[in-house]
């Protein structure tokens, strides 16, 4: 709304039924027409008045009646949803010129708007005029503002008041024990949002933020909040452009967090920087079982890193390391540490797409840990560069390996001559579930050999 009319809200008015308005009892009922008029949403706000879901709903007419009624002393409207409206900068202002006054409301939903745009330009005025508001409001407890294309600043602005006045800002509850914002096409200020937050959720046990773009900023921020959670069991930041930075500061948070048990960190851009700093964490973390790194930019130097923890790290239980980029010197200290970890029944050390580092230097080392190892159930190493040589060292670990369910040897180059050893092997492995040898150039002989050399609860993939 511009001059006259007040502010500009471009607000959207939906078809017939699109949105329901929440009743005093928060029983959902459809509405029978948009909310296109004054009259229509003055007769709303009077039958539905402590309730009122108005999500990607409001007409033009309508905005201007909704900041005005949040401002009369009279109304009893404990719970608005204003998400997806369009709201931009100017109403942003308006809405909290309201909040400053307003006694009553509760819980406002604000997300998915455009509060910081300004005619297509950034312009913080609206967030920097809510968080004023926030600071002088004395009822409001909830006040969600993700997806509003905040910048970093004006996200931590906004943090520091909810966690000063005790307001959540990300839509999530303060007894939720799970949180999904799978592929919700959230930001750094986003995440930093959801950070501010769970300090107030003591029952959180799982946040997953898979597939979103948080980058190092937003790690950085869920790392801070990790340092002194004490509830979440298991985190998911897979998918979201976080590169050393970001890892170091979750390695940081590693240290002293003792609840952590499952870190999922696939497809991100880690690197040896962050891997080294996640490794030193996991020498004095006692609660981590379960940790993802598959498809980073891992090498040997953080490979080495991780092993060195392993030698120490007693509560590891799954370990992936796959898809990085790791040869023969991280495959060494790998092996080093499995003669002396016991707590470890899955590790995946599989290649990338385009085929991964660790030949046979690195699966004799790693055949001659499975030797004395007790622990190891599941290994893959399939996708590397594994020979004859390395395939040879394998089947002869298998033979006194009694731990061993599932090996995977997917695509390396082992033939006949490795194929033919590990036929041997199955002849006394007792252990073996599965085996997994496509793509290695074996014969139909070998092939031949392997099967009925094998158990017959023994899967053989050739």
């Amino acid at each position: 709304m511009n001059g006259e009319g007040g502010v500009r809200m471009n607000l959207i008015s939906k078809e017939l039924g699109e949105y329901a308005v929440l009743d005093s009892q928060k029983i959902a009922t459809p509405c029978t027409e948009p909310l296109k008029s004054s009259d229509v949403l003055m007769r709303h706000l009077s039958k539905h008045r402590r309730h009122l879901n108005l999500s990607k709903c409001l007409s033009y007419n309508a905005a201007q009646e909704v900041v005005d009624w949040l401002k009369n002393g009279d109304n009893i409207l404990e719970s608005l949803d204003l998400s997806r409206n369009s709201l931009d900068a100017e109403a942003g202002k308006a809405i909290a010129e309201a909040l400053k006054v307003n006694a009553v409301l509760t819980a406002l939903n604000l997300a998915d708007n455009a509060l910081c745009d300004g005619d297509g330009t950034y312009d913080a005025s609206g967030i920097t005029a809510l968080a004023e508001a926030l600071k002088v409001n004395a009822v409001l407890k909830e006040c969600s503002l993700l997806k509003n294309e905040l910048d970093v600043e004006s996200a931590k602005m906004l943090a520091k008041v909810g966690t000063e006045k005790g307001i959540m800002l990300s839509g999530m509850k303060r007894d939720q024990t799970e949180v999904s914002f799978f592929g919700a096409n959230l930001r750094s200020a986003d995440a930093i949002l959801i950070a501010s937050d769970l300090p107030f959720m003591a029952s959180m046990t799982n946040l997953n933020l898979f597939a979103n773009g948080i980058g190092d900023q937003g790690a950085v921020a869920i790392a801070e909040a990790l340092k002194v959670n004490a509830s979440m069991t298991e985190l998911t930041l897979s998918r979201n452009q976080i590169g050393d930075e970001g890892a170091i500061a979750i390695g940081k948070a590693l240290e002293v967090n003792a609840s952590l048990k499952n870190l999922f960190l696939t497809s991100n851009q880690i690197g040896d920087e962050g891997a080294i700093a996640i490794g030193e964490a996991l020498t004095v973390n006692a609660s981590m079982t379960n940790l993802n790194l598959f498809a980073n930019g891992i090498g040997d130097q953080g490979a080495v890193a991780i092993a060195e923890s392993l030698k120490v790290n007693a509560s590891m239980k799954v370990l992936n390391l796959g898809s990085n980029e790791i040869g023969d010197e991280g495959a060494l200290a790998i092996a080093e540490a499995l003669k002396v970890n016991a707590s470890v029944t899955n590790l995946d050390l599989r290649g990338g797409i385009f085929g991964g580092n660790i030949g046979d230097k690195g699966a004799i080392a790693i055949a001659d840990a499975l030797k004395v190892n007790a622990s190891m159930t599941e290994l893959i190493l399939g996708g590397n560069k594994i020979g004859g040589k390395g395939a040879i060292a394998i089947g002869k670990a298998l033979k006194v390996n009694a731990s061993m369910t599932t090996l995977n040897l997917y695509n390396n180059t082992i033939g006949d001559e490795g194929a033919i050893a590990i036929a041997e092997a199955l002849k006394v492995n007792a252990s073996l579930n599965f085996l997994g040898l496509i793509g290695n150039g074996i014969s139909g002989e070998a092939t031949a050999k392997l099967k009925s050399s094998a158990r017959s609860s023994l899967q053989i993939s050739v």
